[in-house]
């Protein structure tokens, strides 16, 4: 589906693909035709729990307020669909990430010890 969400006075297109067997949301914002950001998560209906997998934003999209909006639109697709909670993974040296989890309300419950490929650490 295609809706029209307004940030910061300019026109973007959000794009969500749900799959059939559960809810993937895939979630892309589109900006003069080019991909701005996108946000892949899933919901598990077994246990009602949302997961992000992956949230990123163009270098030269970023502090507009992109990488939340993605992040609470995909949570709220996750609630209304039964999530009790969502939970994700990020790099201990993203610091510009975990601040932006920790003002949305996410609450850091485990480190994880070389965690990515690259051997560095994260935070669940």
């Amino acid at each position: 589906r295609l809706v029209e969400i307004c940030l910061n006075r300019t026109v973007f297109l959000r794009i969500d693909i749900f799959s059939m067997d559960g809810l993937n949301l895939l979630s892309m914002l589109l900006m003069a035709r080019k991909i701005v950001g996108t946000i892949i998560g899933r919901y598990n209906s077994r246990n009602q729990q949302g997961y992000i997998a992956m949230l990123a934003v163009d270098k030269d999209y970023r502090r507009m307020g992109i990488a939340s909006k993605l992040t609470e639109l995909c949570v709220s697709t996750m609630e209304e669909s039964g999530a009790l909670e969502c939970v994700l993974e990020t790099s201990v040296e993203f610091s510009a990430a975990l601040k932006l989890y920790e003002r949305l309300g996410f609450i850091r419950d485990a480190f994880i010890r070389r965690y990515y490929l690259n051997g560095s650490d994260a935070y669940r």
